[in-house]
């Protein structure tokens, strides 16, 4: 198994959410500025995309990946599994 490479755009809680779910994660701030929301490139070693894009729909941070964005635009199938999976959450968190 590889390793996710991405650009987060978070703020500080969304990206300490990022660390404690993968804490062996390497982290690099991009943005040179003081601004709430940072780019941020985070490497995740050992994981599958289909576990890291489920974490970030759960989290609701999936729309600040660069990764996610550009698999939803390029790969039909993928975003018709992505819609199905949030339909999921959506009704799970309605009966919750």
């Amino acid at each position: 198994m590889g390793a996710i490479v991405d650009t987060l755009h978070l703020g500080q809680a969304e990206l300490k959410m990022v660390k404690g779910r993968y804490p062996d994660c390497l982290v690099t701030n991009k943005t040179m500025s003081h601004h709430i929301i940072q780019r941020y490139r985070v490497i995740i070693p050992g994981e599958s995309e289909e576990s890291y894009y489920l974490f970030l729909l759960n989290s609701c941070i999936a729309m600040t990946s660069t990764n996610f964005l550009c698999r939803l635009e390029s790969d039909q199938a993928f975003a018709k599994r992505m819609r199905a999976t949030v339909a999921e959450i959506i009704e799970k968190n309605r009966d919750s």
